[in-house]
């Protein structure tokens, strides 16, 4: 339809349409959880540190961050979980053999990254998050999980670098597994943490209580059976101060010169006065 010489209205001029979400650019960021620290966005540099819900951290920006937990402005929500550096494990990387020495990761807006810092001593493939990793906790060495399960074949697996055994079951951390895994992951470790809080305080409570009764059994009066098996030694002291204090109680008799001094044997010639004031001439006599 004509409107001014012409001009033809369309249906979008007229129509407003909702607009599409705007779609998540995978691979930026898959770039920014594999070749950046988790928590200062700062290109990954050795030492790297792993917690145990998979992420990856420069050690010197979790340092600042424990030390001061303002440093960071989303610093609690990213790894409030982690209390101090025994929360974390030092992971051993392979350093890509196809890059410089000089080389450095893309910037962090780039859209596709083509080389990854780190690769996979086993396979030589590279991390990326196109593969999947993980590290050992007794050795924090990093291989890709393929790599690792197929030279990983004995009941007693060990670190293919340093040959440290470890459990599959519970020594095999996923690197940056997917979101619903590390909340997964994070609900165990907190419930993990309570139940030890609860073990301790169990067992501070019973320590408390066996103090108690200690105290009170050193204060309570020992018997003497109670004491074991006496001694030939002790028994013959024991017989010796008791043949000592029966005799010292049997009156001996005493000489007539002693008896003199407290009286006459006879009862006729017994006088009233006593041995002080015997022969001697009272006023009232």
């Amino acid at each position: 339809m004509g409107n001014d010489g012409g001009s033809f209205v369309k249906r979008t001029e007229l129509v407003k349409t909702r607009k599409k979400p705007e779609q998540r650019d995978e691979d930026s960021a898959r770039a920014a959880k594999w070749f950046f620290c988790a928590l200062s966005k700062k290109p990954l540099q050795e030492p790297v540190v792993a917690c145990a819900l998979g992420k990856l951290y420069n050690k010197d920006a979790l340092l600042e961050y424990l030390l001061d937990k303002s440093a960071y402005g989303d610093g609690d929500k990213i790894c409030g979980h982690i209390r101090s550096l025994k929360d974390v494990k030092q992971i051993v990387l392979t350093p890509n053999p196809s890059l410089s020495p000089s080389a450095t990761t893309a910037p962090v807006d780039s859209s596709a990254p083509t080389k990854a810092p780190f690769v996979c001593p086993l396979t030589l493939k590279e991390m990326n998050g196109m593969h999947r990793f993980v590290y050992l906790r007794p050795s924090g060495c990093v291989f890709s999980e393929a790599g690792l399960r197929a030279i990983s074949s004995s009941d007693t697996p060990t670190c293919p670098t340093t040959g440290a055994r470890y459990d599959p079951t519970k020594d095999v951390v996923e690197l940056n597994p997917k979101e619903e895994d590390q909340l997964t992951l994070l609900h165990a470790l907190l419930a993990a943490r309570e139940a030890e809080g609860e073990g301790k305080k169990k067992k501070r409570k019973a320590d408390r209580e066996g103090e108690g009764k200690a105290k009170k059994a050193k204060k309570a009066p020992v018997v003497g059976p109670a004491l074991g098996p006496t001694s030939d030694v002790v028994l013959g002291a024991r017989k010796a101060v008791a043949a000592a204090l029966k005799e010292s109680s049997v009156a001996k008799p005493r000489s007539d010169a002693v008896q003199s001094i407290f009286g006459p044997k006879d009862k006729k010639d017994q006088q009233t006065e006593s041995w002080m004031t015997r022969g001697t001439w009272t006023r009232y006599a």
